[in-house]
């Protein structure tokens, strides 16, 4: 619907939620937070922390669902295309930025 900016408060909200979870079947949905956070990002033309969220989401659907971290490295490949050079970000501080973007840090 165009909203990125509202669509991003919302993500933002149900991430916070599912960090605070004790529930450890929670990786899937925090798989698709990650993933969809990563692409209204790339929207937005902020490149490297979509690739921050993208990576985490790989990692987590790597846990839960092989075939999704094919769909989601396409993602990160095309980030890459569109940045004009490689972006590499060690899977600590992909994590890191997620979080503290999560937070409102």
């Amino acid at each position: 619907m165009g909203q990125i900016e509202a669509a991003l408060v919302c993500y933002q909200k149900s991430a916070l939620l599912l960090e605070r979870s004790p529930e450890s079947d929670n990786v899937t949905h925090r798989a698709y937070s990650r993933t969809w956070i990563g692409e209204l990002l790339a929207g937005r033309e902020e490149l490297r922390s979509a690739y921050a969220f993208l990576q985490s989401a790989v990692r987590l659907w790597q846990q839960v669902g092989p075939p999704k971290t094919l769909a989601v490295s396409g993602l990160m490949k095309d980030i890459e295309l569109r940045a004009g050079s490689p972006l590499r970000i060690k899977d600590r501080e992909a994590e890191k930025s997620c979080l503290d973007w999560i937070l409102g840090r």
